[in-house]
């Protein structure tokens, strides 16, 4: 063994080991170069450089050795000499540096109270040197616990199951900080992890401690790699009643700092997972080693969250897309910021600070790193590394080629688009003012232009005169020139706020005869049809039609348009309906038309593989979609997962005529807080007033809607057909009042070249048949018996063509009352965060077509099994409700959940509404009424009217209105106009609507 080289005259021996008893004298001094007084070992040479060679070096050992131990270790150096001369001095270093002479020299046992390297040698009398040893001690955690506190695991802490086993102990736990999220807008808290877990792939390893501002330990000088003991509380954290718990320690009554700098790596963790497979890592530092796609942006403005799921984006299960290799539900969880506050700003993870900057759904993030938390309904990651991020799905400046191997000058572009409430009525279902109008306007114009169809069928147009007028007007004005021009719209445009319509480039296709919509009852935005004709040689004709099926919104709780759990979410008996409807009402476009040549497009709110799209392609129709690759095969992106409720279908003759179909993504994969909103748009009705802390807009197509837009190409062939029977459109009230007119309008075209000769009404009730004049565009009918019945009307040409079209009315016994009670909620005055308003509230509403004086009268509430006067609430004097003016009334006090109430005609707090059942009765006097039973205008000429909700006996009617909760109302069907005396069936349940858009009824 090599020794050191020998150190001089400074050189000066003490005695080193005083628990091994062994006395050491310092040799004599020597001169530079003078050996004397100094002997070298038994067998020791020495070389020509003057260091000592030694087979009997000196000995070192540390007890006790290195390990991993739960308390800090007192460790003692021990040298021994195989000579028997002695040790002459022990060096050593804690920080894992080599030492050497001048390193600190071992006179007692070192104290080692966090994790450390420790290396040491010893040089005995003859100035002979060992080799460095080295010793590594891992301290896990603090001092042993003291005054009877109970010192438990973090894995302890969180049990094997989704609730600790602790809940509501006080107890003590060691575990390193991997995550500190107590900043400025933070979570309030950071995670702990164990330095060792216990090995149970059951049991998570970290745990969140939250301390908030007012813990004193808030403030406490805490850094990621601090091991730490902390006393607390340990409690299950729920964002939500329904919700599953965080379990974390409250109420930190003691904390710490046992070490710094200790080192830890992330825990791999892998998707999908099985149901509450992420359990186990909850509180931990994790990393995923693949990367993930993110497949929802909805909430990034919002809260600062992204939706990711391992193995691409998610798609919706009905959508038709392969299924994949485990459930959704187990391949997503959420990328969190970090930080509770709403509105971050700046937005989290854009691709650029400027206002081009986005995230779109279908981009990757790589090695993700973070503590796995969960909170409202989901397992989240909150990152401790910035993510890495890939635009793998990069915005396109322009739709995808359509016009396949042909020229594309001679392939029709035709187009649909839901434009999102595009509203010329400002605070509405659109914007809610000019500028933002403006700034909405600007995106849509930008697609549309950019779309550059010769035919678009639009989605959403606000259902009155001037909303076509204003898009066409300023489209051309982006163009320079009149490039398109609006059909007009037929004369049934349905009930509804919006409605579909066609805008068209006269250069390019010519309308033949005018638009007709389907007539059905069960469609409140009718299908609207047109026949086109190309221009030029090999001129051909063809008919498209743009459609709006019922939405999956507003779901009543029972009946068969009730979610049935087949992931076709509700209303999807009626959208079964509709697509029956349009079936035959393609049939009659097809004769009038006299061309097979179909094109069917638009919102139909059913996934590619759902029963109403199954309803269309078993009529014969075929699902241009499929052209698309599955990839590609999406318009629409809802919690989470893409599919296509934005379809082409089209007739055996005109599928074979489609070059190509693509569905331009400018919409569903960008985040919604790029849109033209100036406000916030959500929270209580302050909150959602606020403007965006961090506004992006730009007047681009990127988010202009909700829905991507659908282009095709069409070789559209070339042929003679001209339309030959007339057309024909039914209008009229879906029911009537027994003993009142019922009036139907009907719109009937010819066929170029032809007159109307007939025009023949089957009222449906045995009467006989009335003949009208050609030109009739009305024909009132009285019913003398109550019963559903069919109309039927036939329309015949001079060229011997005809059409008939029906339609179905209910004829029914119908109260006298001029005002309703239109809509019901009893959830208010409720901590839950589930609740929808923070009061109850009733809404009244004028559905005659005379102004009514309500001042005076009463609202009026009794509990379901209440006896006795009902609670009572006046209307102030000279209270005038004009036709189709609605009264809010709001009742009770405040809670905490839910949002606040819209500004309210009347406030009521004597009396609050029960969430489930009651009954309620307007008074046209401010009396109490003392009835149990018979509450109703039928039997108490006081009453207005009366409404009864849930498990009560007393009621208008067979049955009461549905039972009601926190975060559903009662709500009057036909728009608040229906009044048939039986509240079961004048009611249903949906989301509370105060200020809700009404009408006068017809």
């Amino acid at each position: 063994m090599r020794s050191l080289r020998r150190l001089g005259s400074a050189w000066l021996w003490v005695c080193l080991l005083a628990v091994a008893g062994v006395g050491c004298e310092a040799p004599s001094t020597n001169g530079p170069g003078d050996d004397a007084g100094v002997e070298e070992q038994d067998g020791g040479t020495q070389d020509d450089g003057g260091v000592t060679l030694d087979e009997a070096a000196p000995i070192t050992a540390a007890t006790p050795a290195g390990g991993t131990f739960r308390e800090p270790q007192s460790v003692t150096l021990t040298c021994t000499d195989g000579s028997g001369t002695g040790c002459a001095a022990t060096y050593y270093t804690l920080d894992g540096t080599t030492p050497t002479a001048a390193s600190a020299r071992y006179t007692a046992p070192l104290t080692v109270a966090t994790s450390a390297t420790l290396k040491f040698f010893s040089v005995d009398l003859a100035d002979n040197a060992e080799a460095v040893h080295t010793e590594s001690y891992v301290i896990e955690a603090c001092p042993p616990a003291g005054g009877g506190m109970t010192l438990v695991s973090i894995p302890e802490v969180q049990g094997a199951g989704e609730t600790s086993p602790r809940v509501g102990q006080t107890v003590s736990v060691d575990g390193v900080v991997v995550a500190d999220f107590r900043q400025s807008g933070g979570l309030s808290g950071f995670f702990l992890q164990a330095r060792t877990g216990d090995g149970d792939p059951a049991t998570s390893d970290g745990v969140f401690v939250y301390v908030p501002a007012a813990n004193p330990f808030s403030g406490a000088a805490l850094t990621s790699g601090d091991l730490i003991r902390v006393t607390g509380t340990v409690k299950e954290y729920r964002t939500s009643t329904n919700d599953a718990p965080l379990t974390e320690l409250d109420s930190v009554s003691a904390l710490q700092v046992c070490a710094r700098g200790v080192q830890m790596s992330p825990t791999v963790v892998t998707l999908p997972q099985a149901e509450g497979g992420l359990e186990r890592y909850e509180g931990m530092w994790v990393t995923f080693a693949e990367p993930l796609t993110v497949s929802e942006t909805y909430n990034l403005g919002r809260y600062g969250e992204l939706v990711l799921s391992s193995g691409g984006r998610l798609y919706t299960p009905t959508n038709g897309q392969a299924a994949g290799t485990a459930p959704n539900a187990q391949r997503r969880l959420v990328l969190d910021d970090g930080k509770s506050p709403s509105s971050p700003s700046p937005i989290p993870y854009l691709s650029s600070s400027g206002k081009s900057g986005t995230r779109r759904v279908g981009d990757q993030v790589s090695a993700l790193t973070g503590v796995l938390s969960y909170g409202f309904g989901t397992y989240r990651v909150q990152p401790t590394v910035v993510p890495d991020f890939e635009a793998t799905n990069p915005r396109t400046t322009t739709p995808a080629p359509v016009h396949g191997d042909a020229d594309a000058q001679s392939v029709v572009r035709v187009a649909s688009f839901n434009v999102l409430n595009y509203f010329t009525t400002f605070g509405q279902r659109g914007a809610d003012n000019l500028q933002e109008f403006e700034r909405q306007r600007a995106k849509i114009v930008a697609a549309l232009r950019t779309l550059d169809a010769d035919v678009v069928g639009l989605i959403e147009l606000e259902n009155n005169a001037t909303a076509l007028a204003d898009l066409v007007g300023r489209l051309n004005m982006a163009y320079g020139v009149d490039t398109y021009a609006a059909v007009a719209d037929p004369s049934n445009t349905g009930t509804d706020q919006i409605k579909v319509a066609f805008i068209y480039k006269p250069s390019r296709v010519q309308p033949l005869g005018g638009a007709v919509s389907d007539g059905a009852a069960v469609h409140n935005r009718p299908p609207v049809a047109q026949v086109f004709r190309t221009l030029g040689s090999g001129a051909g004709t063809f008919t498209a039609v743009v459609n709006h099926f019922k939405s999956k919104g507003s779901c009543p709780s029972s009946g068969p348009d009730a979610d049935q759990g087949d992931g076709q979410s509700c209303w999807n008996t009626t959208r079964v309906s509709q697509a029956q409807a349009l079936l035959t009402f393609l049939q009659s476009m097809a004769q009038y038309a006299n061309d097979e040549d179909i094109l069917v497009m638009g919102d139909l709110n059913s996934y590619g593989d759902e029963d109403p799209i199954d309803t269309l392609l078993g009529g014969g129709l075929t699902n241009l979609a499929l052209q698309v690759p599955e990839a590609e095969r999406y318009s629409y992106v809802f919690m989470g997962e893409s599919g296509y409720l934005d379809h082409a279908l089209a007739s055996s003759s005109m599928a074979a005529q489609v070059e190509g179909m693509t569905f331009w993504h400018i919409n569903a994969d960008e985040p919604p807080v790029l849109d033209y909103n100036l406000n916030k748009g959500y929270g209580s009705a302050s909150e959602a007033a606020e403007p965006k802390p961090d506004d992006r807009y730009e007047a681009s197509p990127y988010r202009s809607s909700d829905h991507d837009p659908v282009l095709l190409g069409i070789a559209v062939s070339a042929d003679d057909h001209l339309p030959t029977a007339p057309s024909l459109t039914l209008t009229g009230a879906e029911s009537v009042a027994l003993g009142a007119s019922f009036g139907l309008g009907l719109e009937a075209t010819p066929a170029a070249g032809s007159t109307l000769t007939g025009v023949v009404v089957d009222w449906g009730d045995g009467s006989a048949p009335e003949s009208l004049p050609v030109d009739a565009v009305s024909a009132q009918h009285v019913y003398t018996a109550a019963g559903t019945y069919t109309v039927q009307v036939t329309v015949t040409a001079s060229n011997g063509q005809s059409v008939s079209q029906s339609r179905q009315v209910q004829v029914k016994v119908e109260s006298s009352s001029a005002v309703v009670i239109s809509q019901v909620y009893g959830g208010g005055g409720s901590s839950q965060s589930s609740a929808s308003y923070k009061r109850d509230f009733v809404e009244l509403f004028n559905r005659s077509s005379q102004t009514v004086d309500i001042g005076g009268w009463s609202v009026q509430y009794k509990s379901a099994t209440g006896t006795g006067a009902y609670l009572t609430g006046a209307i102030p004097a000279s209270t005038l409700l004009t036709p189709g003016q609605s009264y809010l009334v709001a009742i009770g006090n405040a809670g905490t959940g839910g949002a606040d109430l819209p500004a309210a005609d009347l406030s009521l707090s004597s009396f609050s509404l029960a969430a489930g059942a009651g009954r309620l009765a307007l008074v046209r006097e401010a009396a109490a009424i003392t009835c149990d039973s018979g509450c109703k205008p039928e039997t108490l000429p006081t009453v207005e009217d009366a409404v009864s909700y849930g498990t009560t006996s007393s009621y208008e009617g067979t049955v009461a209105a549905p039972a009601l909760s926190i975060s559903t109302a009662a709500l009057r069907l036909g728009n608040g106009c229906q009044d048939t005396n039986d509240n079961g069936s004048d009611f249903q349940t949906g989301t509370p609507e105060p200020r809700r858009a009404y009408s006068a009824c017809q």
